[in-house]
């Protein structure tokens, strides 16, 4: 389900990337990214599981600017804190985790775009 605040349009998720540090290792996240981008990628979302936030709002960041520069949203794997300090478009959450009680209040506070649950 996607949930989109009142103040935006609701995601397009035709081609959705979900990027992974182990995945795009080779290649790198930008340049993995960019190539998804001239593809028609919609939606792109950081997955980054393990280890410590700065990591993550750092290469977020990076993301963000590139994916910003197409109009391409971010959505931000199961950290919403991660998702605020980056200023992604969205996090997506799995019901039963710490993230997930938190996005419904991310959700209604009109910075984000739209929440994904997975069932």
């Amino acid at each position: 389900m996607v949930s989109a605040s009142p103040m935006h349009a609701p995601l397009n998720l035709a081609l959705y990337l979900v990027t992974d540090p182990e995945m795009t290792a080779r290649r790198g996240l930008l340049e993995t990214v960019a190539s998804a981008i001239a593809g028609g990628v919609t939606i792109v979302q950081l997955r980054h599981k393990d280890g410590p936030a700065r990591p993550r709002v750092e290469a977020g960041r990076a993301l963000k600017a590139l994916l910003a520069r197409h109009g391409v949203p971010l959505i931000v794997n199961d950290r919403v804190d991660v998702a605020q300090a980056i200023g992604a478009d969205g996090s997506s959450c799995r019901p039963g985790r710490f993230a997930a009680s938190r996005c419904p209040r991310l959700a209604r506070s009109g910075r984000n775009r739209g929440i994904l649950h997975h069932r």
